[in-house]
């Protein structure tokens, strides 16, 4: 029975708020759109030419009808909006070119009036269009970019609000040059006042406007801004893009007394300021909020903020130049809860400077932002500069130079929940960065030099906690290498930032500019891809180390033949030749290249077995056909009472002779023949000298041949002298 009436009601109410919903969707203008929700009605942009305003929902409280084509405002142009409770009114870009004196009197509960972008409408006429505005208690009234003529706000345009509560005036984009006493008429309850892109060039005047909370001279033409000028009511001045280019003075002169005692939040961006040495007075005792960014401050001296007991939010970003000094304590700021510090391109790595910059005092730091300038990554440096910063829960270090993230840096923020270390040229990331008491939950690695990741570039709890990752930017290349990453990604694609768009392969050729998720590649493709690479690996490294076999073996190969000569005749012996006189079958074994042949059979020869009456064994002669080259070498060498060697660019060049100059200075230094005697055919380039050769240079004297009639005397008497020894 429960479910029955249950059920019927539950009907009842569904058919009950279909019914409403219709009912209210039916009463909406076909060119509107309406939401019970916000209580609104759109009919913008729609280019309607309205005498009226079109009927709407009684519900409805908020009424848009920019950019339609109303020229002309009326008493009659709101007949049919009489009935409810109309609490704002926007005629943006409508045309409208005439508003008569009653227009708004019978709109008993609008609050806001915005009539900007009527370009049409002239200051006179429209001072008497706010006449209407008497009989109701109006709070914000917008009246920006209507293209006025007049260069000083004057006339008392608003002296009709007189009594009455305007709050909030918008006459941003009216050429306004100077706002007059005589324009604060009727204005005296005004507590915000909207004066931006203009063109005005002082801040005299507003004084008047007792009330004033907030004010907004943006983007006009002020060199200089006299705060003595303004309301001491004032919590909120904005003068950013103006061309002051000293910091204001917010004492009086004898610096006594505070101008702006309320004061809260000061914006003074964008401007030519090179000079502060107006914030080194205690003129700011309720100031929260400073912005300083894009202007040209070079120089922060030593504490240059203490004299700013509450302040919370401090905006120094992009200063035109550069800062290049900063002094020790410069933020001391024991309030500060937020600091931006911003692409000022300052090398906090400067080792002058390192040991005098410490953003330690700032014990209550929860955003720091330093990110476009040069941070060190040492662990002292790093220390010295950002240690004490417990509560800090953001750090930006964006394109700050570092290669490899710091070992220390998450340890030192023990509740750091995001950080920011993109476009940097950070190539690897390890879990043994990661603590594990530590809140890190968001981490933007964008832009590095990141090739590939894998299951231990992050612990296991960071994924349990983690909210967002960006990785993406970086040079990937699509293998086997980068299926774990690859995996990760496809399993929980919200937890990568600007995936899968942003995460492209860089290579191979045929993946280069794919998405990683469109990278398909199996664990078998990459068992059998790895199986591939190890033999082929394999086979490889068979044929290299063959390779690096065969070529040893061929650089060594006279050495090689030496060794066998060794083997061979240290065993067995040699069968030495003999004749009657000496025991020795030669005097002399003549080692010499085949170019050389004609020096030794036409003159040593002649001189030397002819003159002399020695016995040479010259190969071409002597050795005995039919047996190995080695065997005559060695037989005819032992049988031999000593060795010439006549030494040329030939000579170096020969296989032979290197085997022949081998056995020769082994039997030498095994005293088993007479010194060896040498003949200097002619000047040998030292890189064509083998080892052997500059031992026996540098250690037996030769015999240096000359063409020299004097010369060759002095030649064959040192040559007998040594053949003789």
């Amino acid at each position: 029975m429960d479910n029955h009436v249950y059920s019927a009601v539950l009907l009842i109410l569904t058919s009950w708020i279909s019914s409403t919903l219709s009912v209210n969707q039916s009463d909406c203008p076909a060119f509107c759109k309406c939401n019970l929700k916000q209580v609104s009605a759109t009919c913008s942009n729609k280019k309607e030419k309205l005498e009226h305003a079109p009927a709407v929902p009684a519900y409805v409280k908020k009424l848009k009808l920019d950019s339609n084509d109303i020229p002309l405002i009326s008493n009659s142009t709101f007949d049919n909006l009489l009935s409810i409770n109309l609490t704002l009114l926007s005629m943006k870009s409508c045309q409208v070119r005439l508003i008569k004196e009653n227009s708004f009197e019978n709109l008993m509960h609008l609050k806001t009036l915005d009539l900007g972008s009527n370009v049409k409408v002239n200051v006179s006429s429209l001072k008497l269009a706010l006449k209407s505005l008497q009989k109701i208690e109006l709070k914000r009234l917008s009246l920006d970019y209507m293209n006025w003529k007049t260069k000083q706000l004057s006339m008392g345009i608003f002296e009709h609000l007189v009594g009455y509560r305007v709050q909030k005036l918008t006459l941003s984009g009216n050429n306004i040059q100077t706002w007059s006493d005589a324009a604060s008429i009727g204005l005296r309850n005004l507590s915000e006042l909207i004066l931006s892109n203009n063109r005005v060039m002082t801040c005299d005047h507003l004084s008047t406007l007792t009330s004033l909370q907030y004010i907004d001279l943006s983007s006009n033409m002020i060199p200089r801004c006299d705060m003595g000028m303004l309301p001491p009511s004032l919590v909120i001045l904005r003068l950013s893009h103006n061309k002051l280019r000293k910091f204001p003075k917010l004492c009086s002169d004898d610096g006594n007394t505070v101008l702006l005692p309320h004061l809260n939040e000061l914006k003074i961006d964008y401007n030519n300021i090179n000079t502060i040495e107006n914030i080194l007075h205690p003129c700011f005792p309720s100031l929260t909020h400073l912005t300083l960014e894009g202007n040209d401050i070079k120089r922060f001296p030593e504490k240059t903020f203490s004299y700013m007991p509450r302040l919370l939010y401090l905006h120094l970003n992009r200063m035109i130049r550069g800062v290049k000094v900063i002094e020790r304590n410069a933020f001391d700021i024991p309030s500060l809860k937020r600091l931006y510090f911003r692409g000022n391109k300052f090398s906090f790595s400067v080792k002058t400077l390192i040991y005098s910059i410490s953003f330690g005092k700032c014990k209550n730091l929860e955003i720091l932002d330093l990110s476009y300038n040069r941070m060190p990554t040492s662990a002292e440096a790093l220390h010295q500069i950002l240690f004490g910063l417990k509560t800090l829960t953001q750090l930006r270090l964006e394109s700050v130079g570092w290669k490899a993230i710091p070992e220390e840096l998450f340890e030192m923020f023990p509740n750091m929940e995001k950080v920011w270390l993109s476009h940097n040229g950070i190539h690897k990331i390890d879990r043994s960065l990661f603590p594990e008491k530590m809140k890190l939950k968001v981490i933007y690695l964008n832009h590095n030099g990141f090739s590939s990741l894998s299951s231990g570039s992050f612990p296991k709890f960071f994924w349990k906690y983690a909210e967002r990752i960006d990785l993406s930017g970086n040079p990937y290349p699509c293998n086997c290498d980068l299926m774990w990453f690859r995996n990760k990604l496809n399993s929980s694609p919200s937890l990568f930032h600007e995936y899968p768009q942003k995460y492209i392969c860089s290579s191979p050729k045929e993946f280069r500019g794919i998405e990683i998720s469109k990278f398909n590649i199996t664990e078998e493709d990459c068992r059998t891809e790895s199986e591939l690479v190890i033999t082929l690996c394999s086979t490889i490294s068979f044929f290299v180390f063959a390779g690096f076999i065969i070529l040893c073996l061929y650089k060594a190969r006279w050495h090689i033949r030496y060794w066998i000569y060794l083997l061979r005749f240290r065993r067995t012996g040699i069968e030495r030749k003999h004749d009657d006189n000496n025991g020795f079958a030669f005097d002399v074994f003549v080692s010499y290249a085949e170019e050389d042949g004609d020096f030794v059979h036409n003159i040593l020869l002649n001189k030397l077995e002819a003159e002399h009456k020695y016995r040479l064994c010259i190969h071409a002669r002597d050795f005995e056909a039919g047996r190995m080259i080695v065997d005559n070498i060695a037989e005819n060498m032992t049988s031999s009472r000593q060795v010439l060697l006549v030494l040329s660019e030939s000579f170096c060049k020969s296989k032979w002779c290197k085997l022949e100059q081998l056995i020769a200075l082994d039997r030498w230094l095994n005293n088993e023949s007479e010194p060896i005697v040498m003949i200097m055919l002619e000047g040998i380039h030292s890189k064509n000298m083998n080892k052997d050769m500059r031992i026996l240079l540098s250690t037996t004297t030769y015999v240096q041949w000359t063409l020299n009639d004097t010369g060759k005397e002095v030649f064959w008497n040192q040559l007998l002298v040594s053949l003789k020894r």
